[in-house]
């Protein structure tokens, strides 16, 4: 696991504000795969609820009603 970066300021105007910015990037990056995974597993929970409904029949025995 990579260090923690402490940025400050160092009056090189921009400069500093890049690298800032660089690293918010990759730390959202980071947390981007782990929404993207969160989404993808609550869609195959859908999908299986769904093809359950609709692969359920429908119309019961004469001996359940």
């Amino acid at each position: 696991m990579p260090e923690p970066t402490v940025v400050t300021g160092t009056g090189a105007g921009t400069a500093g504000n890049a690298v800032a910015a660089d690293h918010l990037q990759s730390y959202f990056h980071s947390y981007s795969v782990v929404g993207l995974l969160a989404v993808v597993g609550v869609l195959f929970v859908a999908v299986a609820f769904g093809a359950g409904h609709l692969l359920r029949p429908v119309v019961p025995t004469p001996r359940n009603s």
